[in-house]
C-alpha cells in the first residue's frame, strides 16, 4: 500500500540520513510490502518534528539498497548505487534544495548495492566500500572528492553465493 502524507509504508532497503543543512532527517526509495519500488518515480520522505513529509519532485527511479549520507563541508545529501529490481546501479546523485540530481560522473565505481559509505570528517570525503553486483562480491574501497571517484584500495572481487534473495 502506497502511503499518504505523514504515512510512510513499510518497506525494506531505504536510504536514510541527517540532513544537516536542513536539520531534517530524509528517507529515498526502498521496496514495500507489495514489492512496489517506491512509486514509479521513486520516493523522497523528509521528517518533520513526528511526520513524514513526501517531497513532491522528480526523482530517480525506483531504487533500493542504495547509500546515502551526508556531505558536511559541500552541505548536500549523496546517494550512490543501489538495486531497481532488474539490475544495479553505478550512479551517483545529489540532493540539494529538496530536488535530487543525477551528477555526470567520468569514472564511477561499478554498479553495486549492500555497500557502506560514510563521510569522513578529518579528509573531508565520502569514503565508498564493498557491496555486490549480484555476481562478484566487492572489496575495493573509492574515496569521492573535488566531485569525482578515485579507487583507493583494490581487492580481488569474490564469487557471491546465492542466498535465496
Amino acid at each position: 500500500e502506497k502511503a499518504n502524507d505523514g504515512e510512510v509504508s513499510a518497506r525494506n532497503g531505504a536510504a536514510l540520513a541527517f540532513d544537516l543543512k536542513l536539520k531534517k532527517i530524509v528517507l529515498f526509495g526502498g521496496s514495500t510490502a507489495t514489492r512496489e519500488y517506491g512509486e514509479g518515480t521513486g520516493e523522497t520522505w523528509i521528517l518533520e518534528k513526528t511526520r513524514w513529509k513526501k517531497i513532491r519532485i522528480e526523482q530517480p527511479a525506483n531504487i533500493f539498497n542504495s547509500n546515502m549520507v551526508f556531505h558536511a563541508k559541500n552541505k548536500r545529501l549523496y546517494r550512490f548505487g543501489g538495486w531497481n529490481g532488474k539490475s544495479r546501479i553505478d550512479q551517483t546523485w545529489v540532493f540539494r534544495k529538496k530536488r535530487w540530481r543525477k551528477l555526470d560522473l567520468e569514472n564511477n565505481p561499478p554498479a553495486r548495492n549492500h555497500s557502506g559509505m560514510v563521510y569522513n570528517s578529518k579528509s573531508k570525503r565520502l569514503i565508498l566500500f564493498g557491496g555486490h553486483d549480484g555476481k562478484k562480491i566487492y572489496g575495493d574501497l573509492w574515496i569521492f572528492k573535488r566531485g569525482k571517484w578515485y579507487k583507493e584500495l583494490e581487492h580481488p572481487p569474490i564469487k557471491r553465493i546465492a542466498n535465496g534473495h
